[in-house]
């Protein structure tokens, strides 16, 4: 196989997903697009597709989200917001959707990367994929880091690429790549790499007052670090089922938690955050009858920021299952949990642990940041994906830990 090949497929599935170079001019989508056409392009003229049989359930559900997501995009083309002005808070925001075929790209995006994964699988490059996407990433967060320090904010969103939670989650995902692509080299990570990654995570967490990677990094480095103590609670499927469920219900019964002397004393004293969550309780209450618009199929992909900018005067709604059911409606959220469900059984009983913790650690930080930030979408979905980039054929046994 044409090593050149595959390092040029995982470069393009890389800038498909995980980078938007902002300018204000909307080249970062363009890139995206470019990026996820020319994949697959490169995928159907070399033929080099292969979808597993053992993923037969995996990729049925894969496919029918994205037929789903496709269908919520034509859906949202007409969407007519006259009914819901009696919702309005008096904002004077204009309704702006963002184009149909954003959620359409997603869903190639989504589709594909299952498709390049398990085809790296079956003829065991996945080393290729995570070393790629662990340079690239590293270069990235190096590149942003000293344009930040150096020209400080730039852009409408203030990062070379995208955001300060997109600067700060890739720290983390360049760390967790970083674990992935030793164990895929057979070596132990070397310490000073780790600590590097490490001091530049927090730094920049602290510099952009991104609070959620601050807390994120330590406790992905709590876990990495007491594997053998608490590693088992990652591979039970009920701990995800339980922070996704506290994710819900917070937002209606946050005033009892918040109650909590203990609760207050860390939100104020340890967090220096008002008790208000920075105003997320106020957006909670009058999210509420928001969740009954559009319940099946959502206001599309993309647009729950328009959404609630022209209804509540709000950018989000501060909570990524929540943001997720707004914009994919209860159909198309159902389907990612199952995706989710499906890939996370299969990996429990069949890739090695070894492997499979580093992504798991992201993913339940995802999921408990979730309760507060819309961490749960595509980008995530894809990196659920990569739990079964695995040389399936190099191994005869099944490594259980």
């Amino acid at each position: 196989m044409n090593e050149r090949f595959l390092l040029l497929t995982s470069l393009l599935l890389f800038h498909s997903i995980f980078v938007y170079l902002d300018d204000g001019s909307g080249i970062g989508r363009i890139i995206q697009a470019m990026s996820t056409v020319a994949l697959i392009a490169l995928l159907l003229v070399k033929r080099k597709y292969k979808l597993l049989p053992q993923f037969k359930t995996i990729n049925r559900l894969v496919v029918i989200y994205c037929i789903g997501l496709f269908v919520i995009s034509y859906l949202s083309k007409d969407i007519n917001m006259n009914s819901l002005d009696s919702l309005r808070l008096g904002n004077k925001e204009d309704l702006r959707l963002s184009s149909y075929t954003l959620g359409i790209l997603q869903a190639l995006s989504v589709l594909t990367s299952f498709i390049y994964i398990e085809y790296l699988s079956s003829i065991n490059k996945t080393e290729i994929l995570f070393r790629t996407f662990y340079k690239v990433s590293l270069f990235y967060i190096i590149i942003s880091d000293l344009v930040f320090l150096v020209i400080g904010s730039i852009g409408e969103q203030g990062y070379l690429i995208g955001n300060k939670f997109s600067l700060c989650y890739m720290h983390i995902l360049c760390y967790v790549f970083y674990y992935i692509y030793s164990y895929k080299r057979n070596v132990i990570p070397n310490k000073c790499i780790s600590i590097m990654l490490i001091i530049m995570t927090l730094l920049m967490s602290i510099l952009a007052e991104c609070t959620t990677t601050l807390l994120g990094m330590l406790v992905i480095v709590f876990l990495f670090n007491t594997k053998r103590r608490f590693g088992f609670i990652l591979f039970k499927l009920k701990t995800y089922v339980i922070i996704l469920s506290l994710g819900v219900l917070f937002i209606f019964f946050y005033s009892f938690i918040l109650d909590i002397q203990i609760v207050q004393d860390f939100i104020v004293n340890i967090l220096h955050e008002d008790i208000t969550l920075t105003g997320r309780t106020e957006i909670y209450d009058a999210l509420i009858p928001i969740l009954s618009v559009r319940p099946l199929w959502g206001v599309g992909v993309g647009n729950s920021h328009w959404v609630l900018a022209y209804l509540l005067g709000v950018a989000n709604a501060q909570n990524g299952l929540v943001n997720l059911y707004i914009e994919e409606g209860l159909t198309c959220t159902v389907l990612y949990l199952l995706i989710f469900i499906s890939v996370f059984k299969y990996v429990k009983d069949k890739i090695a642990h070894s492997f499979s913790y580093p992504l798991l650690c992201y993913i339940l930080f995802f999921f408990i940041v979730g309760l507060v930030e819309i961490t749960i979408d595509n980008k995530l979905l894809v990196v659920i994906s990569f739990l079964i980039a695995y040389d399936y054929n190099k191994y005869n046994h099944i490594c259980q830990k």
